[in-house]
């Protein structure tokens, strides 16, 4: 990465918006740093989210964005910048992304996995299973088959069994994020048909 590059994430980081204006007022392209396929707001928004400045991280995404910065860039494996967010288990950075217009359908969590359920899993993980305490009940064959009722399946259990409640899981269905099997049925597939991200696109992932 170019210097130019590094001195714009160091001033993403100190919080310091001034410094950015002027870059970009001088000539700057936000869109053309990144590190190891990282995008340019992805990586500044994980060093703010991680930061002495992690307060005012959403301030801080926000003018670059303003100023230029693509949110809804993928990095090179087509990761969504929506999973930064999802990991650090950050509402109102996810929140932000969203209200900016960020597809949650568009890029992966993993390859073969779409951004909900990469959330869904990481929310069982952290919430069910990194705590001790009681487990998740079983969901009724209806309560499976439709993730809105999953859902509040999961919320329900969540506040009887003194668990963080799935709040990032309903923020991504409110902004229409789809489970991987949704995604499959959308593309004439079913349920059981996988589906892979594939450059800028869901495909059927063809099992041998």
């Amino acid at each position: 990465m170019p210097g130019d590059c590094d001195d714009l994430l160091d001033a993403a980081e100190r919080a310091d918006i001034a410094a950015l204006r002027r870059a970009v007022a001088s000539g700057a392209d936000l869109n053309a740093c990144g590190r190891c396929g990282e995008s340019f707001l992805g990586e500044a928004m994980a060093r703010v989210m991680s930061g002495e400045n992690r307060e005012r991280r959403c301030e801080i995404v926000t003018a670059l964005i303003d100023l230029g910065a693509d949110p809804a860039a993928l990095c090179d494996e087509g990761t969504s910048i929506l999973i930064g967010p999802i990991f650090a288990q950050d509402a109102d950075m996810l929140r932000l992304l969203l209200e900016r217009g960020v597809d949650p359908n568009r890029g992966c969590g993993e390859r073969w996995e779409s951004v909900y359920d990469t959330a869904d899993f990481d929310y069982w993980f952290e919430a069910w299973e990194q705590i001790p305490g009681p487990s998740l009940g079983d969901p009724t064959a209806e309560e499976r088959a439709d993730p809105n009722a999953y859902l509040r399946f999961l919320d329900r259990e969540a506040v009887a069994k003194g668990r963080p409640r799935p709040v990032l899981l309903a923020i991504l269905r409110q902004h229409g994020a789809l489970t991987g099997a949704e995604i499959a049925r959308r593309l004439g597939g079913s349920d059981a048909k996988p589906v892979e991200w594939c450059v800028d696109r869901w495909i059927l992932h063809e099992q041998p």
